[in-house]
């Protein structure tokens, strides 16, 4: 899913300068290259028991696969000739890394750059069933000589197919 425009958002969601949004901290981190950041701004305020969904919810925690949620992947960025087997399917929320954040640090005034409300988006990640091989066959990440475990992205209550 691509950013919007300012004019597109603006249109799409009407907000006033009170009306609280949720900005997601997203990166992409890879053994052999930089971090790669992308910040995005969710309509709706999120809240401490959403916070906790997706800390439940999220591979180890912190992770999920962006593009299955309707988030942008920082990994798209990446030039598909660079792509190695080194690389993964995998998009950090850089604010639950060290924990749960609290939702005052997630909290924005700015308008939306996703169409995505943060309720969707919880929805969507109680709902996910991970695919990590489409996620890869997307990216055009060469298969690895050694087949990954899959189960080594299992959350809680889901399996990755």
């Amino acid at each position: 899913m691509s950013d919007l425009s300012t004019d597109t958002r603006q249109r799409l969601f009407p907000y006033s300068a009170s009306m609280r949004n949720t900005r997601l901290n997203l990166v992409y981190r890879a053994a052999r290259r930089d971090p790669i950041y992308k910040s995005v701004v969710l309509l709706g305020a999120m809240t401490e028991d959403q916070t906790a969904i997706l800390k439940r919810q999220a591979i180890r925690g912190h992770m999920v696969i962006a593009r299955q949620i309707g988030l942008p992947s920082p990994a798209d960025e990446i030039c598909p000739d660079h792509l190695t087997p080194t690389d993964h399917a995998l998009t950090s929320l850089a604010d639950w890394e060290d924990g749960q954040p609290s939702t005052s640090a997630l909290h924005t005034v700015e308008p939306p750059t996703v169409m995505l409300a943060i309720g969707a988006l919880v929805s969507q990640v109680i709902s996910m069933k991970w695919n990590v091989d489409a996620e890869h066959d997307h990216l055009g990440i060469p298969s690895p000589s050694v087949p990954l475990l899959t189960d080594e992205y299992d959350t809680p209550t889901h399996q990755v197919g």
